[in-house]
């Protein structure tokens, strides 16, 4: 399948999104699945009012909607909607390829990723994306967002040289780390992410070139300018200067662990037990992927 066509289609079918972004590995390969892997589409949709996008796509596209979801979507408040994360997913099932899509509001994920106030949307944007539609405004705080996680993991790294894959493991490791839900992930997702990424990994951040010079399979790193650039980071991120790197993992594990208790909760109001649990049950099997 052409996923990059159907995903076209998928987003020409909704109104009001002001960006799209596709991931996982429909649009980039991950290692450990084969071609024979029946894959799902994962979407991220930047939309002006959750609330309302949501009112106005179950009323055009209801079929992607369980009935559970569609009462509880419109009856459930915009706070409770955006909650902690800002994001709310729904998993559209009875198609020819399943797909799921989050959806958060322009104002929550440029606040995600210019504060680091929620790292849950803010680790998915460090890593590679397939942009189907973006604003300069959105492309700006992603950048900033990708260049403050080079900044943070090569301090909590604090090598002047480090192999190419020792700091894009580090860097895609960050968002996992403290999530309670990555028991039941493949224990391997982050090694597989960045064997099937490397290209598009480098390819993203190769350009800061103030901190970084890729040399074949080695990174050196100037190590002088990523701490002296650690005050670059968003002022939610509280640095003890004396111990730079510790002070940095804990902070991002404490965001990750609050993140991955209150996102399940809010979709298991949105999808109801047997839905959640279904879910469950699809993560348990790419577990026992390698």
């Amino acid at each position: 399948m052409d996923y990059i066509s159907r995903g076209k289609e998928i987003i020409a079918s909704k109104d009001g999104i002001v960006a799209a972004f596709g991931y996982g590995s429909s649009f980039f390969h991950q290692a450990g699945y084969s071609e024979k892997t029946a894959k799902s589409m994962d979407f991220i949709f930047v939309v002006d009012d959750l609330k309302e996008w949501f009112k106005n796509d179950i009323s055009k596209n209801g079929e992607c909607y369980t009935d559970n979801s569609k009462k509880r979507l419109l009856k459930i408040s915009t706070k409770k909607l955006r909650g902690k994360t800002g994001i709310i997913y729904n998993v559209v099932r009875n198609t020819d390829v399943k797909y799921k899509f989050g959806v958060i509001e322009k104002e929550d994920f440029l606040n995600h990723l210019n504060t680091w106030d929620s790292f849950y949307v803010t680790g998915r944007m460090q890593k590679p994306v397939y942009t189907f539609k973006s604003t300069e405004e959105i492309d700006e705080a992603i950048d900033n967002n990708r260049k403050n996680v080079l900044i943070a993991t090569l301090a909590i790294l604090n090598k002047k040289e480090v192999t190419i894959n020792e700091m894009f493991n580090e860097l895609c490791s960050l968002s996992y780390i403290g999530d309670i839900r990555f028991i039941i992930e493949n224990p391997n997702k982050v090694s597989n992410i960045v064997k099937g990424s490397l290209e598009n990994l480098i390819s993203i951040y190769s350009k800061y070139s103030e901190y970084i010079k890729i040399d074949g399979e080695n990174v050196l790193v100037n190590l002088d300018k990523v701490i002296s650039d650690i005050k670059l980071l968003p002022s939610n991120v509280k640095i003890n200067n004396k111990n730079i790197s510790n002070s940095l993992y804990k902070h991002i594990k404490r965001i990750n662990f609050k993140e991955s208790i209150c996102q399940p909760l809010k979709g298991l109001k949105i999808t109801g037990i047997k839905a959640s649990f279904f879910y469950l049950k699809e993560k348990a099997k790419k577990k026992k992927l390698k």
